[in-house]
């Protein structure tokens, strides 16, 4: 069971209950389902389970229109459960009185001129009011053709916004009452010839009523805003009191608007590319004065490129506002836009920010529900969870404490200055495009589309705006159109573009299928027209360079070839000079090729000689070696027997006036070698001055004994031949004295060495004598070679000098 708190009833307000369609079966379920809940009290969840749900104190109070124009009848049985009350429409009488004093309230402070035209002024708004009524009824092409007392009231909003010091005078004050008409009643024409017969009707109202002002006042461009110090405030952060008075003609808007654009261009990365004909401007100055208004919300309606995003971007970032746009991404779906949603409105809670949505973001239709609720009641109904309205309470109560000091600390009071504070922040951008019924239907189903906004409805473009867009876009290309001129091609692109917008209207003519040619299109064909130009022109600088650089590479060999051919002349002189000289060259070759080839026989054969020599050489050294050989055994026994000896001993020998014979006859055999290099006899004297040398027995080790004579030796011999009587043995003076063993010991190995040597010697001397031969033979080798080596070097250069 649902129902109100104890001791309250629950009032529910429905409007525009013909909304609903009717059906195949001529009922209308939301009204069915209305009628069940009156009359039973209760409702079915839409749940699995199909629970009932009873309300209770609950009361309706329903509104709506009057059936025709596309608007249904309600079901007789539901009205039947209502005191039904028929609201007739104000008379003129009614109408006048209202805002007649609304405005003489406002302009009561204004010129007495002014103040006497207030009257007439109401009379005229009205008049033009039924106008549009009376002659432009809503079709089912036309279906925003609905006027009802707000349009009045914001034509009365736009007039009581000026100040004393912008509309001085009568003349002024009807160019600003026929700017607010045309933005409120004439903006959202979507025929030409609408337009022209609306914009006649409301001058001759104002021909009527200020005959003197109105000529002067209509002949002129008639443009109001509050922008007229916005750069000063965009650039430096000047205060602007955004004063809306007359801004003359679109020359000046479009300077104003050109340096906004470049600030816009330079604050943000994405960059917007723009052309600021007169037609953009007007729509730009449409949505500053929409975006101006508190709550004020647009809905642009145009074709694809008509440029209403980015011109909504542009008035966005002029008037200070914040821009909000949905980020699509793949599965995007209600809850993703529930969550931006709820993103939108804590940024509203901080500043105005603009909610640009357009109907290429409409992925489910549910999402204009939300949007429908906004306009209509400044928020979603479930929009935000309890747990999530606290948390905002939470975080607005310092800000809400600046916004009013009477505030209350409670929920439901900060929920409520939230709401009211997002509402006056938020202004909503609708971007739709009118192709095919989807729009028309869609303001049939969400009303707040039609009667919450202000509609501006883009026309075509016309030629003189196509001809400044594609000005602006083939700008700095002139270059490229030399040979017929910027403004032949200008002119020739806008016929392009008629050209298929007449094609397009025959085509649906003929088939019934409709082919839109929007004005991105015509940008597209731009774009494609620039890419194509400069990739042909590149290709045609690229060949014409080629074919220039291939001129230039001929006419070089011509001049080439007659250079060559006055050097050839020369040089074929110079080729045959050195032709003979070639001839010269080999003979020359010839000649010395027989020498080196002759000298190099000659050095095979010395070689070949040389190598069979070394081979004797070397047998006949070692056998001298070999036989060589046999005495040093002896020699190494009598230098070990040197060892043994001491030099005491020695000394002791010295210090015998009369030694042994034995002893004698060994000193004497030394003697005769002549160990100290000195001439001595044979006696005792003698032998002692040898003993006494202190170092005899180095120089016996060291003894030179190649350099025996014969002479030594026969002397030696004869001395051991003499005295053989004496047995001069080493065995025996081993027994007499010690040294003069070691010292027979070394006679005896040098007397045998000397008979080995004089046996070795004559192979030593073939062997030397073999040697002297080689290093002979080996030097005429040598010569030969280097005779070789000067005959290869001058064949070389022979070779040389012949390449050459």
């Amino acid at each position: 069971i649902y129902g109100a708190r104890n001791g309250k009833m629950l009032v529910v307000f429905i409007d525009d209950l013909n909304m609903a369609s009717v059906d195949r079966y001529g009922t209308q379920e939301p009204v069915a389902l209305l009628l069940t809940l009156l009359d039973h009290g209760f409702m079915f969840s839409r749940a699995k389970d199909l629970s009932q749900k009873v309300i209770k104190s609950l009361q309706c109070i329903v509104a709506s229109s009057t059936p025709g124009n596309g608007r249904t009848s309600v079901d007789t049985r539901f009205v039947s459960r209502f005191n039904v009350l028929g609201l007739t429409e104000p008379d003129y009488e009614e109408l006048f009185t209202i805002f007649d004093i609304i405005i003489k309230s406002r302009l009561s402070e204004f010129d007495h001129s002014i103040k006497e035209c207030t009257s007439k002024l109401t009379e005229a708004t009205i008049r033009v009011f039924q106008s549009v009524r009376e002659n432009l009824a809503p079709t089912p092409s036309k279906f925003h053709y609905i006027y009802n007392l707000k349009d009045i009231s914001r034509v009365c909003e736009g007039i009581c916004s000026v100040q004393p010091e912008n509309v001085k005078n009568v003349f002024m004050l009807v160019r600003l009452w026929y700017h607010e008409i045309s933005r409120v009643f004439f903006d959202r024409l979507v025929a030409e010839e609408d337009r022209r017969d609306a914009h006649a009707r409301a001058e001759n109202i104002a021909l009527q009523l200020f005959p003197e002002s109105a000529m002067r006042s209509l002949r002129e461009e008639i443009v109001f805003g509050d922008f007229e110090n916005v750069l000063e405030r965009i650039t430096v952060g000047a205060d602007d009191a955004r004063m809306y008075c007359d801004l003359g003609d679109f020359a000046k808007i479009r300077m104003i608007f050109s340096e906004v654009l470049r600030c816009y261009n330079d604050a943000n990365d994405t960059k917007l590319t723009l052309s600021l004909f007169d037609m953009s401007l007007s729509h730009l100055v449409r949505l500053m004065r929409i975006l101006k208004t508190p709550r004020g919300h647009a809905l642009l309606i145009g074709i694809g490129g008509s440029g209403k995003r980015s011109l909504t971007k542009l008035a966005s970032f002029a008037n200070g506002f914040g821009l909000f746009e949905l980020n699509l991404t793949r599965g995007y779906k209600e809850s993703n836009f529930r969550d931006d949603l709820k993103e939108l409105y804590l940024k509203l809670s901080v500043g105005p920010t603009v909610f640009l949505f357009s109907d290429c973001q409409i992925v489910d239709e549910s999402f204009l529900e939300y949007v429908n609720n906004i306009l209509c009641t400044g928020i979603h109904p479930g929009l935000f969870s309890s747990d999530e309205k606290e948390k905002i309470c939470i975080l607005f109560r310092e800000q809400a404490r600046d916004l009013s000091d009477e505030i209350d600390n409670a929920s439901d009071a900060l929920w409520q200055l939230f709401l009211e504070t997002c509402r006056s922040n938020i202004h909503i951008v609708l971007a739709m495009s009118p192709s095919g019924d989807k729009l028309r239907l869609r303001c049939r189903k969400f009303p707040g589309f039609v009667s919450a906004c202000t509609i501006d409805w883009f026309l075509p473009w016309p030629n003189d705006a196509l001809e400044q867009v594609a000005a602006t876009t083939l700008k700095g290309e002139t270059n490229l159109f030399r040979s017929v001129g910027i403004d032949q091609v200008l002119r020739q692109v806008v016929s392009t573009h008629e050209l298929a917008l007449v094609t397009a209207n025959h085509y649906l003519a003929a088939t019934q299928r409709s082919y839109s040619i929007t004005p991105k299109h015509f940008l597209d064909f731009i774009r494609c027209f620039k890419e194509h130009l400069y990739g042909n022109t590149n290709k045609v600088n690229a060949s014409i360079k080629r074919l220039n650089g291939g001129l230039a590479k001929l006419n070089e060999v011509a001049i080439n070839v007659d250079r060559m051919k006055v050097e050839l002349k020369l040089k074929k002189e110079i080729v045959d000079s050195k032709t003979r000289d070639v001839e010269e060259i080999l003979r020359a070759t010839s000649l010395k090729t027989a020498i080196a080839m002759q000298s190099n026989e000659e050095a095979s054969l010395k070689e070949a000689a040389m190598e069979e020599q070394a081979k004797k050489i070397i047998v006949e050294k070692h056998r001298a070696d070999s036989s060589l050989m046999e005495a040093l055994p002896a020699i190494e026994a009598a230098s070990e027997a040197l060892n043994n000896i001491r030099r005491e001993d020695l000394q002791e020998l010295k210090s015998f006036n009369n030694p042994p014979l034995q002893v004698k006859i060994v000193c004497q055999m030394c003697a005769v070698f002549r160990p100290t290099g000195e001439k001595l006899d044979d006696s005792w004297v003698d032998c002692r001055k040898i003993l006494g040398n202190a170092k005899l027995l180095d120089l016996l080790k060291a003894y030179p004994k190649d350099n025996i004579t014969e002479k030594m030796y026969r002397s030696c011999t004869k001395i051991l031949t003499e005295n053989e009587r004496h047995e001069i043995t080493v065995e025996n003076l081993g027994t007499v004295s010690k040294a003069g063993a070691g010292l027979l010991v070394w006679v005896l190995a040098i007397l045998r060495y000397y008979e080995v040597l004089k046996h070795v010697e004559p192979l030593r001397e073939t062997v030397k004598s073999m040697e002297n031969a080689q290093v002979k033979t080996e030097a005429e080798l040598l010569q030969l070679r280097e005779l070789l080596g000067r005959l290869q070097s001058e064949l070389n250069n022979l070779d040389g000098a012949y390449v050459d």
